[in-house]
């Protein structure tokens, strides 16, 4: 067993689910009974991925391989440069494919229960199985060009998925914005893309990192904007601010498709690719400094910038999802938050810590993803305040979600959110003290929403009569297990061993505070699952109440908060309604588009099409006239002489009568007016 072995199976990981696709796009013109059985066509695809993923991380871990191993060959040769494609394996690689295909087989093992009678079940497994290939397409590439390729069929996957219920207006709508959203920051993506093509002459990543001294030592700005330009990519894909605003909308498509957007595909590739080009980062040292009017912003690398948007990010998504009555929105924004804490640990250096929080949060937030599915499904609502009591009649539901969020809430040691959450607090604390307490009251806020969710759905009485909950079937529940075993704490032992393996001496992490730093992020966890246990299990579920719950815990630690919250009512207009930023952008960004479109849509009716028609009238009876002289005049002079030369022609034939006597008096005649000529001529 070896990498290079392993290596030989990235076609068979990448094409299998690909294959899987193309026979279930033929599948409209099956019988119904086998559209119906559409997922024994998806789904060996994706475990033949998983096996080949599990054979390519065991080759790559027991093996001890620290060096990449890929393979390419020529595509697209063209004079001195040639075009190559190919695949590269390394822990990264491994450890990614793993996460992606056990993610991607569970989604797909319970959506037979959870679409089962969907008019379009079929085409949904193709979907799943084209998302799938995409993403592990984006994970084996060697090169920027093949990735941006499959970065791209993510985002389409992820439209087709999201507006799946495209008879749906709120669906169509939602899947048009996460894909226009996401190009914003693709576009910044492509220009970095290039910028680095165009100063180091190769997409590849093991050419192109060794070239990067060279770029840094001639043109030190160059890099800095190829990474903060990559890292606009990352800022679409992965929802942080101020790109973020797609990912709630895209609760819109079925839940499963929610669990591997949120988990192990499109919002895990713009982690990816910060991981994937860390190089790059790594090399830009000069900082970014805009000006405003002479007037400096801010100055900050581009590893800064990356943790100062996902401290931002972290924050912004734990207040909003505080106040979330729906329950997969109140997952959508802890998703937010957590993709957050994922770029704070590579922004401060954590290259380890950043990676290991995107493995743990895939597990977990497919077991919660799922978990709200399975909820959805047994009781017909995704609204908390029409839930309650679900544990006595869902309960392998409740304990698998359970689970996953005392996972997501930093459960201390049990659990595996809590390690791979403190080695990112870990880093921020020696290098940044705002971000560092930004994490931390990410951390508390996080804790306090899940517990908030916990008890809304699962606990009380049911708040609405009309709900007769049952639980969901076998296949449903299974994942949810197997997700649930993946989210318990034993990942620290697998994870640190193989620390090697993702983090080629990017960041090694102090420990002369590991203690304090564990004993606050203990401390955060804890704080917030008591708020929530106080505020919404002993008292009344007002949503109102989640904005005084820490001053609630512990008035003397923040006095006169309550208070102050209380004479501050817009404080909770203001978060309810995600700080506005929707608005925001419909008023700042959206309407002038529209303005400026209905300007140029007039423009293009009254002058442009003006002009066109103008010319087009023009051009219309130039060529009347100009058929009508060519009709009278050239065709009349070329068909008057054809006339003429044919009526000479009869005359000439008249005379030819073929009698000799006739011949004889033409000559004769001539003869004589010939005599007559000269004679008139010749005297005169």
């Amino acid at each position: 067993m070896s990498a290079e072995s392993a290596l030989a199976l990235a076609p068979v990981i990448i094409f299998a689910p690909l294959l899987s696709f193309i026979v279930l796009m033929t599948a409209g013109r099956w019988p119904a009974h086998l559209r119906e059985r559409a997922h024994c066509f998806a789904i060996p695809g994706i475990v033949v991925s998983l096996g080949a993923s599990l054979y390519a991380f065991a080759a790559v871990a027991l093996g001890g391989a620290h060096a990449a191993v890929e393979r390419s060959f020529a595509w697209v040769p063209t004079g001195d440069f040639v075009l190559r494609m190919g695949f590269r394996l390394d822990g990264l690689a491994a450890i990614m494919l793993l996460v992606v295909t056990i993610v991607a087989t569970g989604v797909q093992f319970y959506s037979i229960g959870y679409m089962h009678g969907d008019p379009r079940y079929w085409r949904f497994f193709a979907y799943l199985s084209l998302f799938s290939c995409a993403m592990l397409g984006l994970v084996l590439a060697n090169n920027l060009l093949q990735l941006y390729i499959f970065w791209e069929l993510v985002g389409l996957c992820s439209y087709l998925l999201i507006g799946f219920w495209f008879e749906r207006p709120e669906a169509m709508r939602a899947a048009k914005k996460a894909f226009l959203v996401t190009r914003l920051g693709d576009i910044g993506f492509l220009l970095g893309l290039l910028i680095l093509f165009r100063h180091a002459g190769t997409f590849e990543y093991a050419q192109l990192f060794q070239r990067l001294p060279e770029i840094a030592a001639a043109t030190p700005m160059v890099l800095t904007a190829a990474a903060l330009l990559l890292f606009c990519g990352a800022i679409g894909k992965s929802a942080q601010f101020p790109l973020h605003v797609w990912l709630p909308d895209a609760m819109e498509g079925p839940t499963p498709v929610s669990a591997l957007i949120h988990a192990a595909t499109m919002v895990a590739a713009g982690v990816y690719l910060v991981g994937r080009m860390y190089p790059p980062f790594q090399a830009a040292t000069e900082p970014w400094a805009p000006s405003v009017l002479g007037m400096t912003l801010f100055q900050a690398t581009p590893l800064q910038f990356v943790a100062a948007i996902g401290a931002i990010t972290a924050v912004l998504g734990a207040t909003i999802g505080v106040l979330q009555s729906d329950i997969k929105r109140v997952l959508a924004f802890s998703t937010i938050s957590q993709l957050g804490y994922m770029m704070i640990g590579l922004g401060v250096g954590g290259f380890f810590a950043g990676l290991f929080h995107l493995v743990t949060h895939a597990f977990f937030k497919a077991l919660l993803f799922l978990g709200a599915g399975s909820v959805i499904h047994g009781t017909g609502t995704q609204d908390l305040f029409e839930m309650g009591g679900l544990r006595k009649k869902m309960p392998q539901t409740f304990w698998t979600f359970l689970i996953g969020s005392l996972s997501l809430a930093g459960f201390p040691l049990l659990f595996s959110g809590f390690w791979s959450k403190e080695e990112i607090l870990l880093g921020a604390f020696h290098v940044s003290t705002p971000i560092f307490v930004a994490g931390i009251l990410g951390a508390v806020l996080t804790a306090f929403y899940m517990t908030r969710l916990v008890v809304l759905a699962f606990f009380g009485e049911p708040r609405n009569p009309e709900i007769h909950a049952h639980e969901s079937p076998l296949n449903m529940c299974l994942p949810l297990w197997v997700l649930a075993v993946l989210s318990i704490g034993w990942w620290k032992f697998v994870m640190l061993p193989l620390h090697h393996l993702i983090d080629p001496g990017h960041f090694s992490a102090e420990v002369e505070h590991a203690g304090i730093v564990q004993i606050l992020g203990i401390g955060a966890g804890l704080l917030g699952i008591l708020a929530g246990y106080l505020v919404y299990y002993r008292q009344s579920p007002d949503p109102r109440r989640a904005l005084i719950a820490l001053p609630l815990v512990g008035e003397r630690l923040v006095p006169g908060a309550t208070g102050w919250l209380g004479r501050a009512p817009g404080v909770y207009t203001l978060v309810k309604n995600k700080y506005f930023l929707d608005e925001l952008y419909a008023s700042v960004v959206i309407a002038p588009l529209f303005v400026v479109s209905r300007w140029a849509h007039r423009f293009d009716v009254k002058v442009v099409d003006h002009f066109v028609n103008a010319v087009g009238h023009v051009t219309l009876l130039t060529a009347i006239l100009q058929g009508k002289f060519d009709k009278q005049v050239v065709d009349g002079a070329v068909n008057g002489a054809g006339w003429t030369a044919g009526q000479v022609g009869q005359g000439f034939r008249r005379l030819q009568t073929g009698l000799v006597q006739g011949y004889a008096l033409i000559v004769f005649v001539g003869l004589v007016a010939a005599t007559g000529l000269y004679l008139y001529f010749g005297f005169r």
